[in-house]
């Protein structure tokens, strides 16, 4: 798949999925923008892309603050001349059950992995409406397909974003603008890691290697997938989530 030219922008791309799909644009020749909390993060993944011969770009933002997303995008738009992909992947677990799990700790987890989609959505997608065409890539989990236990915020925020996802493919079905919502099985990054070890020990055999949940992303923002819209991807092995 080619991506020469087109402008990539991936939230939560300092590791995991995140770096896994910037690295395949790189290697596809887009221009990729990774933007997350933690700039040491970031710099090492543009190094890398930088070393692939791309060009990459590293924002530091806090996705699930208003004006930072909109200071991110403004730089984005400035760096690359437009934004043709969005890949919202961010995202926070908290292993908790909804009666340790306290209110300030639940909110954090909507704004990190639900708010920010909006934010880092409605902020690119002006532009994508002027140009009159778009992709946009949500990376949501199985777990908010089907609960599971320590884990109600997560999977409460994961399906919020695949409710999300379909609103807006019905919204911009008209303007060329596919929204489509991935949702992995057990991925081995740090948020696997954070999963209740009892939980962790019976699907680790079965976890898939982030490049394989990168694959599906890509695929989506390619012409390849022009009749694709408001669909739900299950990435998965054999293991039932």
């Amino acid at each position: 798949m080619e991506f020469s030219g087109k402008g990539v922008l991936i939230t939560g791309g300092g590791s995991g999925v995140g770096k896994a799909t910037a690295l395949k644009f790189a290697e596809a020749g887009a221009k990729v923008a990774i933007a997350g909390r933690r700039l040491d993060r970031l710099n090492e993944v543009v190094n890398k892309i930088n070393e692939l011969g791309g060009l990459g770009l590293a924002v530091q933002c806090d996705v699930s603050v208003k004006e930072s997303v909109s200071e991110m995008v403004d730089r984005v738009l400035r760096s690359f001349g437009g934004v043709d992909i969005l890949v919202n992947n961010a995202g926070v677990f908290l292993g908790k059950s909804v009666l340790d799990t306290e209110l300030d700790e639940w909110d954090t987890v909507m704004r990190v992995n639900l708010t920010s989609a909006f934010l880092c959505t409605r902020s690119v997608l002006a532009h994508m409406v002027e140009r009159g065409e778009g992709k946009i890539i949500n990376v949501a989990s199985g777990g908010g397909l089907r609960g599971g236990p320590m884990g109600s915020a997560y999977c409460a925020s994961k399906a919020g974003m695949i409710a999300l996802t379909e609103s807006l493919a019905e919204e911009m079905r008209h303007l060329r603008i596919n929204v489509n919502v991935v949702c992995p099985g057990p991925v081995r990054t740090e948020l696997f890691d954070g999963i209740a070890s009892s939980i962790r020990e019976k699907i680790a055999g079965e976890a898939m290697e982030p490049e394989e949940v990168a694959n599906v992303v890509v695929f989506l923002a390619s012409d390849a997938s022009k009749a694709i819209n408001g669909q739900i991807i299950q990435v998965r092995n054999r293991v039932r989530w």
